[in-house]
């Protein structure tokens, strides 16, 4: 038979054993079934049509074209039941293919769907549960959904394609791959993936499942081969553990997912967004960790690599390389030990120990301890600190200096040395041991010099000291300005 014509007045159309139809239409209203050992070649399906393959029935070259978004009815369907099977079918805008348990769709091809509940696609589902594809294409705003016992075999998600993995489905691999601008979502309430290659420009997103340094997802015995350009996405109730991320590979960790363990290293990268966690990153030479704004990061370990912090930032290692709190960002008890931490404008620092290395201040620190001579506070332009303690655990103390346009309150000095430079201002100093210099043009007030020497320069300026005398007090060296100075 060739070119028949489905209505609602010849429906339902049967295509009996042994027969095989070409180029049917099936228009709104119209239903053709493809019985046990019928074949339909090459069936347009429109907006309202729908073509059955029941159970030993077949479909080759079926193309489905209904009206998007404007629900069921006007969907261009075609139902493969337990036992029957299409190939090459065709899925486009407001088109809908449903694979029930048992039932089988081989290379097919999803495109221009869009997304939703509203919009069509390929639908892995049933009463029973869903049914079987293979080496689906899903590309240009078409979509896939896997719902339970249904199963994806070696699908390729490409530019714009989406898949959607429910609880009790599953995406496996083989030749499976998902290239650039695809995006799979696993795992949501549970589904899995195994055996995919994501290519660059691919995205994986994650949905409350766990996933193991291996890439295995959950218990199965497959994984996910993240390559160079790609994207892993850990979405709401996801726990990835033990990645390393390094040639241009990237995670994301969104709101409700959890990374572990992870590893940075040279082209890697992590963003922790609003309401994700990290705990803790291991940033290496050429990797980089953005903790993004409402995001939260705790003990990282910076050896080389960078990691900025718009979110919060707590318990970090820095050895080497540099933790920047950028605006809006907190760092909390950071230990520096070496390499620079900047505190940009408007960043926010509390609590940092600096044994060795830079604190940059640009923006706000609150209580930083600088325990070596190596240890060093520039407050630059703009920076402000707070209750910084230079201190010493040998022999010399950290050195916080003052630059111009910078501010220090509060510093106390039991070693090493403070340098007020030029424009730059210090208030409420304390000095139990080591020094303060005010540079020409710089200002210092308030200092309290309790032991250890004060030392206002040519052009310095030094209001209202307290000096005290006698015993181990402190000792004011005046080749400026001090005014109000008292002793007691």
């Amino acid at each position: 038979m060739t070119g028949n014509i489905i209505t609602s007045a010849n429906s339902p159309f049967f295509i009996a054993s042994g027969v095989t139809s070409n180029f049917d239409i099936v228009n709104s209203g119209g239903t053709e079934v493809v019985l046990s050992g019928g074949v339909a070649r090459k069936t347009s399906v429109e907006g309202g049509g729908v073509l059955i393959l029941e159970d030993g029935g077949s479909g080759d070259s079926a193309t489905l074209i209904g009206i998007s978004g404007s629900g069921f009815g006007n969907f261009a369907t075609e139902i493969v039941s337990q036992g029957g099977s299409v190939i090459n079918t065709a899925v486009s805008s407001g088109g809908i293919l449903v694979v029930s348990s048992g039932g089988l769709a081989a290379s097919t091809t999803v495109a221009s769907t869009g997304f939703g509940a509203g919009a069509g696609g390929l639908v892995l589902s049933g009463a029973n549960g869903g049914g079987t594809a293979s080496a689906t294409l899903v590309t240009d705003s078409g979509q896939e959904a896997v719902y339970f016992g249904g199963t994806e075999i070696a699908g390729t998600v490409t530019s714009g394609g989406t898949l959607f993995v429910f609880s009790g489905g599953i995406a496996a691999g083989g030749l499976g791959i998902l290239t650039s601008g695809g995006v799979i979502v696993d795992g949501v309430s549970g589904g899995g993936s195994s055996g995919i290659d994501v290519k660059s420009g691919g995205t994986f997103e994650f949905i409350g499942v766990f996933v193991g340094s291996d890439g295995a997802v959950g218990v199965s015995s497959g994984h996910i081969d993240f390559l160079s350009g790609s994207l892993m996405e850990v979405g709401t109730g996801a726990v990835v553990s033990g990645q390393t991320l390094n040639a241009g590979r990237t995670m994301i960790v969104l709101s409700g997912g959890t990374e572990l363990d992870g590893t940075l290293s040279s082209g890697g990268k992590l963003i922790v967004s609003s309401g994700g966690f990290a705990d803790p990153t291991i940033i290496l030479v050429g990797g980089t960790e953005i903790v993004s704004a409402h995001g939260t990061d705790v003990g990282a370990q910076i050896s080389g690599g960078t990691q900025l912090a718009l979110g919060l930032a707590s318990g970090a290692t820095l050895f080497s390389g540099a933790q920047i709190v950028k605006s809006g960002g907190v760092a909390s008890a950071t230990t520096v030990s070496g390499g620079t931490e900047i505190v940009s404008a408007h960043g926010t620092d509390v609590g940092a120990i600096v044994s060795a290395g830079t604190q940059l201040v640009l923006g706000r620190t609150v209580g930083a301890t600088f325990l070596d001579g190596g240890a060093v506070q520039m407050v630059k332009s703009g920076g402000i600190t707070s209750g910084t303690l230079l201190s010493a655990v040998a022999f010399s103390g950290g050195t916080e200096i003052v630059s111009a346009g910078g501010v220090a309150s509060g510093t106390i000095i039991l070693a090493g040395a403070e340098i007020i430079s030029s424009r730059g201002t210090a208030s409420g100093t304390i000095i139990s041991n080591g020094s303060e210099t005010v540079s020409a043009g710089g200002v210092a007030r308030g200092t309290i010099v309790a032991g250890g020497i004060e030392i206002v320069s040519a052009h310095g300026t030094d209001f209202a000291a307290q000096l005290t005398v006698g015993g181990f007090g402190g000792v004011q060296y005046v080749f400026g300005l001090a005014s109000g100075t008292h002793s007691r």
